[in-house]
C-alpha cells in the first residue's frame, strides 16, 4: 500500500500519520492538535506507545507511526480495518512480496508424518552488483528471487530475512541431494535487469525436521549455518550436520575469546628452523603464532586467524609475534641468525611498516636479520604498496613471497616487487613423492627465482626423497617436519646447540 493510500484511510478515521525520526506530521485532520511530548516519545518507542490517551502503532513502512487521538469517534470496524492493514504491512517485505524476518519466525511449524525442510539462500554477490550497477538493479534481483521462491513449490512458505538472504520451507523431497542440485541451478539463473543481465552467485543451506530441529527458529539457524559453511568451503549447497554445528560452536568460542588470548597470556610464538642445505644447519627460523585455549586446547592458526582478521586484530597479533621474535633472538645469542614473520597484506602500509622498523631499532635488533613474508595469493591487494616494500628493503629488511605456486599472481608482479626470497608452497613439495614431473616444476621455479636474484626456501619437507630432490634442484633452504616441527624457544636453543 502507498503512503497516499494510508492517508486516504486515515482521513476516514480521523487518524494522524507521523514520521517520528523527523518529527514530521505526514497527515492529520485540521482540527487535531498533536502534543509536543508525543514526538519525543515516538522517537524512543519501538512498536507501540500509549501517551496522554493517544494510542500509536508503528508501521514497517516509510518510518511511519499511526496515531489515534483520544477523541477518536471512528467506528469499531474502521479501527479493525486499519489494524488489519498494519498487520499485513508489518508481516510483508514490500520489495520481494515475501514474509518479513519477524513474520517468518512467528509462524508455527507442525511436524507431521511428512518430513519438512527449511532452506536458506544467500545471494553473495548482491552487494557487488549494487555497487557496480546501482541499487535499482539490486531491487530487481530481489523482486526476481521473490518470484522464483513463490513459484518453486505451491506448498512453500518463503521470507526475505536480510538484505541478500531468504528462507523457505517445504516438504522434504525423496532425493534431497538431487533436489538441491536442481533448485540451486534454477534459483541461480541470471536475473534480467533493465539493461542486460546479472549473473547470480547463490549458496543454499538446508536443515531437515525433525533430525535437525522441531521448530522454525532452530531449523532456520541450522540452515543458515549450513549455507555459511558451504560458502566458506566454496560449495554451492550443504545439508546441516553435527560437524557444522561443532565448527560453529568453536567459532563462537574463539570470537568471544580473542581479547583474553592477549590479556591472559594464552598466545605463544614457536619457531620452525630453516635448514641451510649448503651448511646443513639452521640459519634462520619462521616465527609462528600458537594459541592454547583454556576450553578448546591447541587451536590451529587456520582456525583462529580469520576471526582475528574480522575483528581487526591482525596488526596487534603481528606486533606480538615481532616483539617475541626480537626478545627470543637476543636469548639465542646467534648474531647472524634470521627471524621470519608473516606480514598480512592489509598491513603493508607506511605507518605500520615504519613502526616495525622503529621497534627493531629501539630494541637493537639488526634489520638485516628480519624477513617479512607476504602471501602470494593476496598479491593483488598490494597495489600502491610497492614504495612501502622498497623502503623496508632499503632499511635492510628482507621481503619473502610466501606460499608460492598456489596463488593467482603473475610473473610480472613478482619481478616488479623484486622479492629477496621465494618460499615454495608445501603442496608442490608434497607432490614430489607422487608426480613424476614434479621435479621439473620445482627446478623451473628455482631457475626463475635465480634469474630474479631470490633465495629459494621449500616448505613442508617431510621425506628424504623430497629433501634430495630439492637439494638437486638447487634450493637454498628447506623447512618442514623432516628436520623439525615448530618449537618453543628452549627447544630451539637445544636444536641449535653444537652436537
Amino acid at each position: 500500500m502507498s503512503v497516499q493510500g494510508l492517508i486516504s484511510n486515515c482521513e476516514r478515521g480521523g487518524i494522524a500519520l507521523i514520521r517520528a525520526s523527523t518529527a514530521e506530521v505526514v497527515y492529520a485532520p485540521e482540527h487535531l492538535q498533536i502534543p509536543d511530548a508525543l514526538f519525543g516519545a515516538l522517537r524512543r518507542a519501538e512498536q507501540h506507545l500509549r501517551l496522554k490517551q493517544w494510542n500509536c502503532f508503528k508501521l514497517s513502512f516509510e518510518d511511519l507511526w499511526m496515531a489515534m487521538p483520544p477523541n477518536l469517534n471512528a467506528a469499531l470496524d474502521e479501527i479493525t480495518f486499519l489494524k488489519q492493514q498494519l498487520n499485513w504491512i508489518e508481516g510483508r517485505d514490500l520489495l520481494s512480496g515475501l514474509l518479513t524476518r519477524s513474520a517468518w519466525h512467528a509462524q508455527p511449524m507442525a511436524i507431521d508424518d511428512s518430513p519438512q525442510l527449511v532452506a536458506f539462500l544467500r545471494i553473495h554477490n548482491l552487494t557487488r552488483i549494487a555497487e557496480r550497477q546501482g541499487t535499482r538493479s539490486a531491487d530487481i534481483i530481489l523482486q526476481t528471487m521473490g518470484g522464483r521462491l513463490l513459484n518453486e513449490t505451491p506448498t512453500a512458505t518463503a521470507a526475505r530475512v536480510s538484505n541478500d538472504a531468504f528462507h523457505w520451507r517445504m516438504k522434504t523431497p525423496a532425493d534431497l541431494t538431487q533436489w538441491l542440485i536442481d533448485v540451486h541451478q534454477r534459483l541461480s539463473q541470471p536475473a534480467h535487469l533493465e539493461f542486460g543481465q546479472a549473473a547470480l552467485q547463490c549458496v543454499i543451506g538446508v536443515a531437515v525436521a525433525p533430525e535437525h530441529g522441531c521448530n522454525i527458529e532452530t531449523l532456520s539457524r541450522h540452515a543458515e549455518l549450513a549455507a555459511q559453511s558451504a560458502e566458506d568451503r566454496g560449495f554451492d549447497y550443504l545439508i546441516f550436520d553435527q560437524g557444522i554445528a561443532e565448527a560453529y560452536r568453536r567459532r563462537t568460542i574463539i570470537a568471544r575469546s580473542t581479547q583474553d588470548a592477549f590479556s591472559k597470556g594464552q598466545l605463544a610464538v614457536h619457531y620452525q628452523p630453516q635448514i641451510d642445505l649448503a651448511q646443513t644447519g639452521a640459519a634462520s627460523a619462521e616465527a609462528l603464532i600458537r594459541w592454547t585455549h583454556p576450553e578448546l586446547g591447541a587451536v590451529s592458526p587456520n582456525e583462529f586467524l580469520p576471526t582475528f582478521e574480522r575483528q581487526g586484530l591482525l596488526g596487534r597479533l603481528t606486533e606480538f609475534v615481532l616483539e617475541s621474535a626480537i626478545r627470543d633472538w637476543k636469548a639465542l645469542g646467534h648474531e647472524h641468525f634470521r627471524m621470519s614473520i608473516n606480514l598480512p597484506p592489509d598491513l603493508v602500509e607506511e605507518t605500520f611498516c615504519q613502526a616495525i622498523i622503529d621497534r627493531c631499532k629501539q630494541n637493537q635488533f639488526p634489520l638485516g636479520c628480519l624477513t617479512l613474508e607476504i602471501t602470494e595469493q593476496r598479491l593483488t591487494q598490494l597495489e600502491g604498496a610497492l614504495m612501502v616494500i622498497k623502503r623496508l628493503q632499503q632499511a635492510g629488511v628482507r621481503i619473502a613471497i610466501d606460499d608460492f605456486g598456489v596463488g593467482e599472481s603473475s610473473l610480472s608482479r613478482i619481478g616488479q616487487i623484486q622479492f629477496d626470497e621465494l618460499k615454495i608452497d608445501r603442496s608442490l613439495v608434497t607432490w614430489v613423492d607422487i608426480a613424476s614431473n614434479q621435479p621439473t616444476v620445482i627446478r623451473s621455479i628455482v631457475s626463475m627465482a635465480r634469474a630474479l636474484h631470490m633465495e629459494v626456501i621449500a616448505e613442508g619437507v617431510e621425506t628424504e626423497q623430497q629433501l634430495e630432490m630439492l637439494r638437486d634442484a638447487g634450493c637454498d633452504r628447506i623447512q618442514g617436519f623432516y628436520h623439525a616441527k615448530p618449537m618453543p624457544l628452549e627447544q630451539l636453543k637445544a636444536f641449535m646447540a653444537p652436537q
